[in-house]
């Protein structure tokens, strides 16, 4: 048999890869609490989406100030969308080792290879969905950058509303199946 995560040939009988740590009876999406961390969509995907819409907000600082003033920017977009993507991957490395190691993490367990892939993914898909707002709200339609800002902190404020109440549902989720 084959891992479908990453290709190694395993054994029929594993509940996980030993080469990708994927658990191999986790779903795509977590229907309860033992599987936030584990599946690639999760209640904390929402928070990673929106963690990576503040990222580019602020690291995008360095270029819409400078522009605003009409000096060339401190550093391109890809610039940021770059940085954006470093962030990402030192937050998951600090989530799944520091946090852990302090007792700190949810559940305290890892996350599994994929479910930290997947969360980097979606810290670029807040960046990405930014990144294309800048461009036709700024670049396209002339709009200034303070408009944009303004947008975008609504729009993390939303998002993160929106991953509390996730991880109130997951909460209750997993309570009903204590219950029953």
């Amino acid at each position: 048999m084959k891992c479908p995560h990453c290709d190694a040939e395993i054994g029929e009988d594993l509940d996980e890869c030993p080469f990708c740590y994927a658990d191999l009876t986790a779903p795509p999406v977590a229907q309860d609490i033992s599987q936030v961390g584990v599946s690639p969509l999760d209640s904390y995907s929402i928070g990673h989406v929106a963690m990576g819409v503040m990222a580019w907000l602020i690291i995008s600082l360095g270029y819409s100030i400078y522009q605003y003033y009409g000096l060339p920017p401190l550093f391109e977009l890809w610039v940021v969308f770059l940085l954006t993507l470093l962030f990402a991957v030192v937050w998951e490395l600090f989530e799944n080792v520091i946090l852990f190691k302090a007792g700190l993490k949810f559940e305290s367990r890892r996350d599994s290879i994929l479910n930290s892939i997947w969360d980097i993914l979606f810290v670029v898909l807040g960046a990405v969905i930014f990144w294309i707002f800048w461009y036709f709200y700024v670049e396209v339609a002339k709009n200034t950058g303070r408009w944009y800002y303004l947008i975008g902190f609504i729009t993390f404020t939303l998002l993160v509303i929106i991953f509390i109440f996730s991880l109130k549902f997951i909460k209750k989720t997993s309570e009903k199946k204590w219950i029953s």
